[in-house]
């Protein structure tokens, strides 16, 4: 069994950062040694872990963490790391240039964004060099692996590998009762994430208004986030406060998905797009925006949902309003999540780290 290392900058609450925690747990299951490496130990994700997976934090400082990571993959005797977000691609890279017996593989889990910090952009500049030096990169969806290849990525060392989700988690929980109560009794869409201007919930809004009157469904957000006041403006002005209904963060969103009558992802960008792999794993069929990132894998582009183009309001209003009169099949739904369970997932990381990746047809 491989000894297989995760190195990331901490548990925090990203989609990154779960799915580590997830894999690795997974990994552990099958017997396999497992240790993460963080810089900062915190984050709600270390609740994932299973007892079995190890977890180290790394000192303060570039050099001394640099320093304390290859000593510590030394001394546990990994034989491969797998290294993700900030600059933990390029820290290890660098420790492995010389004298090491780990094979180390980048990944990379959002579109390039040149507004993000000077660290993640420089893993992007980069890159060409990267690929190169290391085993192997992956991206988590195909259009992050073109952008990767257009930045000059090595194409046969650059591979796809989605992220996994825990169907089991999803239907053992999608029964409960649905906290913080739906407001009325009145059947509902329903869009989950946070309340940031990437989620696209101004444009969700504006579409919905166009085809409020001609649908009876309430429209549903679970999220947090710093665009709440704006958009709870936005709702009052357009006359849809009865109709409208920001409910806050869930900690159980699966209720919510599995009793809509459709789910919506408004998204500018996605790195990959779990939420909407919930859904269907709910048996919920989904409308999404055709933005860069995941969700054209997960639809296939149309197959399993509606894809509208994205900043096209009235195509979303009009996907929207279709899709609530003929919803998809739910067991088609249902077949198309199970594409995504967590041990097939984890099975793509272990043939990757062998040297026998199987290319994920998006």
């Amino acid at each position: 069994m491989e000894r297989i290392c995760f190195y990331l900058t901490s548990f925090e609450g990203g989609g990154a950062e779960r799915n580590t925690a997830l894999i690795a747990s997974e990994l552990a299951r099958r017997g396999h040694p497992v240790l993460i490496i963080v810089e900062r130990d915190s984050g709600p994700n270390k609740a994932f872990l299973e007892p079995a997976v190890e977890t180290r934090v790394l000192p303060s400082g570039y050099l001394s963490r640099m320093r304390a990571l290859r000593k510590t993959l030394s001394d546990w005797n990994a034989d491969v790391v797998f290294a993700r977000l900030g600059l933990c691609p390029i820290f290890a890279t660098l420790i492995g240039l010389t004298g090491t017996r780990w094979k180390t593989i980048i990944s990379y889990h959002n579109p390039y964004d040149p507004d993000t910090y000077l660290g993640v952009r420089l893993t992007w500049w980069g890159i060409a060099i990267l690929s190169r030096l290391t085993f192997a990169t992956f991206g988590v969806s195909q259009d992050i692996v073109n952008q990767l290849k257009a930045y000059g990525a090595k194409p046969r060392r650059c591979h796809v590998i989605h992220n996994p989700v825990n169907i089991d988690w999803v239907l053992a929980n999608k029964d409960a009762l649905p906290e913080p109560p739906l407001p009325s009794k009145r059947p509902y869409i329903v869009s989950v994430g946070r309340l940031v201007p990437q989620k696209g919930y101004p444009d969700l809004i504006a579409a919905y208004g166009m085809i409020a009157d001609q649908i009876k469904e309430d429209l549903v957000i679970l999220g947090e986030g710093p665009l709440e006041a704006h958009l709870r403006k936005q709702i009052t002005e357009a006359g849809l406060s009865n109709r409208v209904h920001l409910l806050g963060y869930a900690q159980n969103p699966f209720p919510f998905y599995a009793n809509a009558r459709q789910f919506i992802l408004a998204s500018h960008w996605e790195g990959f797009g779990n939420v909407l792999v919930e859904s269907l794993a709910c048996g919920t069929s989904v409308v999404s925006t055709d933005c860069p990132g995941g969700p054209k894998d997960i639809l296939q582009s149309g197959e399993f949902g509606t894809l509208v183009p994205l900043g096209d309001i009235p195509a979303l209003a009009a996907a929207i309003e279709s899709g609530v009169r003929s919803p998809q099949d739910r067991e088609k739904c249902f077949a198309r999540a199970q594409d995504f369970k967590l041990p097939k997932i984890a099975t793509l990381y272990v043939e990757l780290a062998n040297g026998t990746p199987k290319e994920v047809q998006a």
